[in-house]
This record gives structure tokens, sequence and C-alpha cells, in this order.
């Protein structure tokens, strides 16, 4: 059974191994526990079996997509109609930050 798209509370532990979780007033048992809470880990810290996040170990990336046309992007970039553009670039005390056009009909 897989059950997915459920908030989840707690899980449920017993003798050292996750046997389930509890989702409001129900339970759910089985043999495998998929945990998928991503960065935002709460169920698995409220469980102690990972320590809170420290701000220096945590990361904030935006994107934003702004639509234009070939024509526009050729001209900003000084492109020919047959080429693209893609490069990265190392910004101060951060991770870098990796950038494409795609163009798009």
């Amino acid at each position: 059974m897989v059950v997915s798209e459920v908030p989840v509370d707690s899980l449920i532990i017993r003798d050292g191994r996750v046997v389930g979780i509890r989702a409001g007033n129900d339970e759910v048992y089985g043999d495998v526990t998929i945990i998928a809470e991503g960065i935002n880990r709460l169920v698995l810290e409220r469980s102690g079996l990972v320590p809170k996040l420290s701000p220096d170990l945590v990361a904030l990336g935006v994107k934003e997509v702004i639509k234009l046309s070939r024509e526009e992007i050729n001209e900003r970039f000084n492109l020919d109609e047959d080429e693209a553009l893609l490069g990265n670039r190392w910004l101060p005390n951060a991770l870098p930050t990796w950038w494409c056009l795609y163009l798009h009909e």
C-alpha cells in the first residue's frame, strides 16, 4: 500500500525501528516507511532521528523566470540566431550559481 499526500504528525518507533506513522487519529503500519520531507524535516527532528538544522547548514535558493522572445534574448546577449548561452559563476561566500537560457518557440 502506498499512502501519499498525508500530513504525518509523528513516527511510530518500536525497538529503534520505524514501524509506521500517525496522521491525526489514524495509525498506519508497514514493513517500510519512506520519509520524503525534504529539507523541512520536522517529523524526523521531532522523532529524534536527525538533529535540528543549524543556520550555517541551510541555504536559500531563489529562482526567477522571465519570458523573453528569441529576438530579445539575442539582442541582450549579442547572440546570432544559431547560438545559445550557458554559464556559471561563483558568488562570494556562496554556492556556485548555474544559469541557462532556454529558447522556446
